[in-house]
């Protein structure tokens, strides 16, 4: 149904007949809106309160009930996407997306022993503030000491074993899990110290402590985690890595875990990969406009190499993967050389490598180049030998894509002349290096204005008499956590090598002469960019400062 859709006073009719086809053809109004015509949630909210006669809540700063959520647990409220908000005498209020659900009210009324009283709300806002509510209202009681535990003998490799098993253990290390991707956590830390144990998430790439296992659990929870990851469960004295999958909230997540002994005990890092990721394309990962024109000139080159260079998380594969996606098709074979292969992404011919038995990056690249394929992707040039195949790859006419540790995209080049790579095959076969780093976005629902002082200015190379833009800062709300940042984007500096850079002489081969070769092409370093998100109001000062603060 659509017909709230006329109480959108801004639509025109050509975009109220795109929402209509939209949701014809079984997809939804409100998303295609949000995409095409840049109406965002409380003006949908509006227009279905004025049609339906219903009131409508913004749960960013609502705190529902304890009373309420004890009627509805976890679980359901997720299956039926809503979240309860208070009752009173014999209603219980609900706010749910769709009050023509009638199917979900039933429930509610028969779980409940309550006339159901619906209430208008985002699915995107009820997901957060169940997360937020019900992580609240577990806080300090989720786990259970060791006396009551006891290990199951069964091995589920999947997410429906952790859950239907009712095993005290079973359920800790389900909660540390599911809290964990709820969150948007991208590592889960369980460190054992002399006399307690910590459990932090790494969230927006911050960690962040939580409640952890009752300290005389934590050995039966290792023993899970060794079970269902494919760890030997009776080796404590080594290193191990294992995998695992989880099913949770219609998507599959695959967790690495890694296992580490230390004078207190085995500690875990487990890395939360989301599914999501894979998906993205290039024109929601933070590029401005211009970057974008240049790196998109570059990576549809028949030959030669790009780079993407940054340090251990700032996103370089996921850039990667996107740029595959942006460029494939029926007509080229594209295939990738992993350590391990992270996703699996249809289109693509993916080899992990065994360094164990001797199949190393070198030994996959010349394997595959026997293939035919057009476009290769190299999980990272770590060394001469690989830098060696790489470029002798992109220079019999091969598009080669690979990652570089270096800190920014000028010293990628001084990096592979001290690796030992010629300087006439790098400026040869060389297209352009990315470089790039994830950069906190403020919570839209705390952040407030700030005002930068001259010297401020200064630093940031911003003209007082051209900075008109407000910025802000972050304060912290039930939103987000009382974090005052909420996701990340994505600042960049690509550097694209030029014919004046080729016709350099060794000795004057830098990274402050390239960079200035390159401001003739529109090159911004990091800072830069990260400054344009800060008047843009995406991020504050001090994220500025924090993550370019070599720079």
């Amino acid at each position: 149904m659509t017909e709230w859709l006329k109480y959108l006073p801004t639509l025109s009719a050509e975009q109220m007949s795109g929402a209509r086809n939209a949701a014809e053809q079984g997809e939804s109004a409100e998303a295609w809106l949000r995409s095409n015509a840049g109406v965002n949630d409380k003006d949908i909210l509006r227009a279905k309160s004025v049609y339906f006669r219903l009131p409508y809540v913004t749960l960013a700063g609502y705190h529902p009930s304890q009373e309420a959520i004890e009627l509805i647990t976890e679980e359901q409220a997720r299956k039926l996407g809503v979240i309860p908000l208070f009752c009173l005498k014999d209603r219980i209020f609900v706010a749910m997306p769709d009050p023509y659900d009638l199917r979900c009210e039933d429930f509610i009324r028969k779980l409940t022993g309550r006339r159901v009283k619906p209430v208008l709300a985002s699915a995107e806002e009820i997901k957060h503030a169940i997360t937020r509510k019900y992580l609240a209202a577990q806080m300090g009681n989720v786990f259970v000491p060791e006396r009551q535990l006891s290990l199951e003998s069964d091995q589920p490799s999947q997410a429906d074993g952790l859950q239907e098993i009712q095993s005290p253990v079973v359920k800790a290390v389900w909660k540390i899990i599911t809290q964990a991707i709820r969150l948007g956590a991208s590592d889960i830390h369980l460190e054992p110290d002399k006399t307690q144990l910590f459990l932090r998430y790494r969230i927006d790439g911050t960690l962040h402590d939580y409640p952890p296992p009752d300290s005389s659990s934590y050995s039966a929870v290792v023993s899970r985690i060794k079970v269902i990851s494919g760890m030997d469960i009776a080796e404590r004295r080594l290193p191990q890595d294992g995998r695992v999958s989880v099913d949770l909230d219609d998507k599959t997540y695959d967790l690495r875990v890694s296992l580490l002994p230390n004078v207190h005990g085995e500690g875990l890092c487990i890395r939360v990969l989301d599914p999501e990721s894979t998906k993205m394309e290039l024109t929601s990962m933070g590029f401005d406009a211009d970057t974008l024109v240049r790196f998109d000139r570059v990576i549809t080159r028949p030959h030669g190499i790009v780079l993407v260079t940054g340090p251990t998380g700032s996103g370089k594969s996921t850039t990667l993967y996107a740029t595959l996606g942006r460029i494939k098709s029926r007509e080229k074979k594209i295939i990738t050389v992993e350590d391990p292969v992270e996703y699996q992404i249809a289109g693509l011919v993916q080899v992990p490598v065994k360094p164990d038995i001797g199949f190393t990056f070198e030994a996959g690249l010349k394997a595959i180049l026997r293939h035919d394929p057009d476009i290769v992707m190299l999980g990272e040039i770590r060394d001469l030998s690989s830098a060696e195949m790489a470029f002798r790859a992109a220079l019999t006419g091969h598009l080669l894509f690979s990652t570089l540790h270096t800190n920014s995209a000028a010293l990628a080049v001084t990096r592979l002349l001290d690796m030992g790579v010629p300087l006439f095959q790098i400026l040869a076969a060389l297209n352009g290096v990315l470089a790039q780093r994830l950069i906190r976005k403020l919570c839209p629902e705390c952040k407030v204005p700030a005002e930068l002082t001259r010297p401020e200015l200064k630093a940031l190379g911003i003209s007082t008499s051209t900075k008109e833009r407000q910025v802000f800062s972050a304060v912290g709300c039930a939103s987000c956590q009382n974090i005052g940042y909420r996701g990340r984007t994505a600042i960049h500096e690509f550097l694209e090598i030029t014919p004046e850079m080729r016709r350099l002489p060794e000795k004057e081969i830098n990274d402050a002469r390239l960079e200035e070769l390159g401001r003739q092409k529109g090159f911004r370093t990091l800072r830069e960019s990260a400054v344009l998100k800060m008047l843009d109001g995406v991020t504050s000062l001090s994220e500025v400062l924090a993550l370019t603060a070599e720079d």
